[in-house]
């Protein structure tokens, strides 16, 4: 079931007022927009499986950096802070490519299980260099990391060794990795169910989820990605992840940037 964007009335859930209070944010379509979503995904049966959810709304690094999840100014409720360039507006935020990056503090192995983990980003603009969202480690081996285009492949690792695939279905848009078990790991990527992924086994990695960029426990591998949405969160069954697909197209076209 899909919600009503303006069916909440005069009431917001207290989740999505408590995220909207903490951004200082009061514009009406954001508000709806940030409302629907949280409701739709307590609908659904996701909302508890949420480490940290990045909306990217209101266009400044203020308002970027909470976790709707948890909206306090805190590490360890996983806020954003920033570094290099980045350059914030109402389409999200952007890595200038060379330096720019977002630390979630979100720790792979501190704070996810192995074999029951997935990342989703909603990125606009087709890459040419880097990773905008994961990590890796300094060996540039076991990842947890997007590639939705590289070097003529399609790389996508969610505790495993990197592999690589032929690039295939549209490079923007929403994606999702999920991994449940070593024999049941999936990337989405739009136009496309899902494709399975296998692959030698890795530990997690002692490193934080980086946005724009993948945490390579050293430095990073910087993207020029234009972010308007990303999440950590608990493995996603394909009716979860079509579900969490359909609430955020429905949350971008209300903001109108979606593509």
């Amino acid at each position: 079931m899909i919600i009503n964007p303006y069916s909440f009335g005069p009431s917001l859930d207290p989740d999505a007022q408590a995220f909207l209070t903490a951004a200082s944010i009061t514009d009406t379509t954001i508000s709806g927009a940030i409302n629907t979503l949280v409701v739709q995904m307590k609908v659904d049966n996701i909302w508890t499986k949420m480490k940290a959810i990045y909306p990217i709304v209101g266009g400044t690094d203020n308002t970027h950096k909470w976790n709707l999840k948890d909206p306090r100014d805190l590490n360890e409720a996983f806020r954003l802070t920033f570094g290099g360039g980045i350059t914030h507006d109402a389409n999200g935020m952007t890595s200038n490519g060379v330096n720019g990056f977002a630390d979630t503090y979100l720790n792979d192995i501190v704070h996810l299980a192995n074999d029951n983990k997935s990342i989703s980003m909603y990125i606009r603009n087709v890459l040419t260099v880097g990773s905008p969202m994961g990590l890796i480690d300094a060996f540039g081996q076991a990842s947890n990391r997007f590639y939705p285009e590289f070097s003529g492949q399609d790389y996508s690792t969610l505790g495993f060794i990197q592999s690589g695939r032929d690039v295939a279905g549209s490079q923007i848009g929403f994606f999702t990795m999920s991994k449940s078990s070593l024999l049941d790991f999936k990337y989405y990527r739009p136009g496309i169910a899902y494709i399975p992924v296998s692959g030698v086994d890795a530990s997690n990695l002692n490193a934080n989820y980086y946005l724009l960029a993948s945490n390579n426990e050293v430095s990073a591998e910087y993207s020029e990605a234009n972010l308007a949405f990303a999440s950590i969160q608990e493995a996603l069954s394909d009716t979860e992840e079509a579900n969490f697909r359909t609430a955020i197209e429905t949350f971008q076209t209300t903001l109108s940037r979606n593509v």
